[in-house]
């Protein structure tokens, strides 16, 4: 697969993707233990503390203008030379760079994007695909519900609607037959 997620019609949709999950991780805090002393930005952290990496945070602290905007040109497109692929932050460090031979500084790379990314970018596509996809309205203030979130980034809920009857192929089977009243025998 060139760049290990772009593949066949799925490739447009990647950059939009990954800005997704950039603004809103797939884990945005991890719980940890320091195995031993280290000072961090001049704060001490013995061994042993209980420590919380915002995931979330850390994924809109670049370089960048308008860090917490949806801005899916941040990313290459297939093609596109220039710009990052994508946040490596998201999955869990940035790789060791064959091309260069330097080694990441990052302990952990998760292998779950590999199965992840062509998966919800498989996904996205057939979502996109629904005939007259929309956000589901509240019938009583006509706004859109919208998302329902729990710790402000696990989704319980986002209600969509879109034409279901434009994607039936069949109709419904009639079947018209006498009935006999029930009789002994």
């Amino acid at each position: 697969l060139a760049h290990g997620h772009r593949a066949g019609p799925d490739a447009a949709l990647t950059p939009f993707i990954w800005e997704a999950l950039r603004l809103d991780p797939p884990v945005a805090f991890l719980p940890r233990r320091s195995t031993r002393a280290i000072t961090l930005n001049g704060v001490p952290i013995a061994p042993g503390s209980e420590l919380l990496i915002a995931v979330g945070a850390a994924t809109r602290d670049h370089p960048w203008d308008d860090a917490d905007c949806f801005k899916p040109e941040r990313y290459a497109r297939p093609g596109q030379a220039g710009t990052p692929a994508h946040d490596p932050l998201i999955f869990g460090g940035e790789p060791d760079d064959p091309a260069t031979g330097r080694s990441s500084s990052f302990l952990h790379q998760c292998i779950g994007q590999h199965v992840a990314m062509p998966l919800l970018t498989h996904i996205v596509r057939q979502m996109l695909l629904l005939p007259g996809l929309a956000e589901a309205i509240n019938p009583r203030d006509g706004k859109p519900l919208g998302l329902s979130q729990q710790w402000a980034y696990h989704c319980l809920s986002y209600p969509l609607v879109y034409h279901r009857h434009a994607l039936l192929r069949h109709s419904a089977l009639l079947l018209l037959m006498d009935l006999q009243s029930p009789s002994q025998a």
